[in-house]
């Protein structure tokens, strides 16, 4: 299902890591080796979901990390979808 809507693999396994309804900050290499995306393909898409608002990123230094905007309109629509797809095996 959230494959017809989101074309993108990379998008689509980053929504779903960061949507399940946890509330858990990760940094790009924790995404990249959970999503076994690559990783500069993986920060483009960090990038782009962040400037839509959908996700928000902390800055602790260096680092980054990133989780679910829950502030966002879209948050829990988007979050029934991926658990939905998860549940169906997406």
């Amino acid at each position: 299902m959230l494959k017809a809507l989101i074309t993108s693999k990379a998008r689509r396994e980053i929504i779903l890591l960061l949507f399940d309804g946890e509330d858990i900050p990760y940094h790009p290499r924790d995404i990249e080796r959970l999503t076994h995306l690559n990783i500069r393909g993986l920060l483009d898409q960090l990038i782009k979901l962040e400037n839509t608002g959908l996700i928000s990123a902390k800055y602790l230094g260096n680092k980054s990390f990133y989780k679910a905007n829950r502030d966002s309109p879209y948050y829990e629509p988007i979050c029934h979808l991926a658990k939905l797809s998860i549940k169906l095996g997406h």
